[in-house]
Parts: structure tokens; C-alpha cells; sequence
């Protein structure tokens, strides 16, 4: 009985989602935990190119708005706020810089 207990509890651990949601309440905070997060790591370290474009996302639920500098970052913004919240967001504007 003691050994079906401790495997079911496993089992549910192992089941529970790790990811800790991150919650912003100013658009300096939002930069301070992207720029530590492993997507805008894995930017900075890429030796891939990147389209100079400034790329303006507005974060649905806070009503903050958060610019990115090149295509990369942008990738990596993206793929911070889907993984580490429960957080929407859409694309205010894009502009190229020459």
C-alpha cells in the first residue's frame, strides 16, 4: 500500500508543470527578466544575422508595451513571453532601419 502511495505521488509530480509565470508591473521590470532569460541568452549568443528592424509588441493583459531592436530579439521576446507566461501579446508596429 505504502509503495502504490509513493509511486502515485511520483507520478504526480513528475506530471506538474515546473514553469514558474513570471508577473510584470512596469515596462523595466519586463526588460530586466527578459535580458536574464535563457531565449535572450541564446539571442546573444547566436552568431546567426538579424534584420535591423524595430519590432513594438504591446502586452495584451498589462498594457505595456516593449520595443526590440532586430529580428533576432524579437524572436527571442516572442519566445520568452510564450514560455515563461501566461501573457498575450501583439505586434503595435515594424520599422526597418537603414
Amino acid at each position: 500500500m505504502i509503495k502504490n502511495l509513493f509511486l502515485t505521488s511520483l507520478i504526480l509530480v513528475a506530471c506538474q508543470d515546473i514553469h514558474e509565470t513570471k508577473t510584470f508591473t512596469s515596462s523595466e521590470e519586463l526588460d530586466k527578466f527578459f535580458k536574464s532569460s535563457k531565449e535572450y541568452s541564446d539571442y546573444k549568443e547566436s552568431t546567426d544575422l538579424f534584420l535591423m528592424v524595430l519590432k513594438t509588441y504591446k502586452i495584451t493583459e498589462l498594457d505595456l508595451s516593449y520595443t526590440c531592436s532586430d529580428s533576432g530579439e524579437a524572436i527571442a521576446f516572442e519566445l520568452f513571453i510564450k514560455n515563461n507566461t501566461d501573457y498575450t501579446f501583439e505586434v503595435l508596429s515594424h520599422n526597418i532601419s537603414i
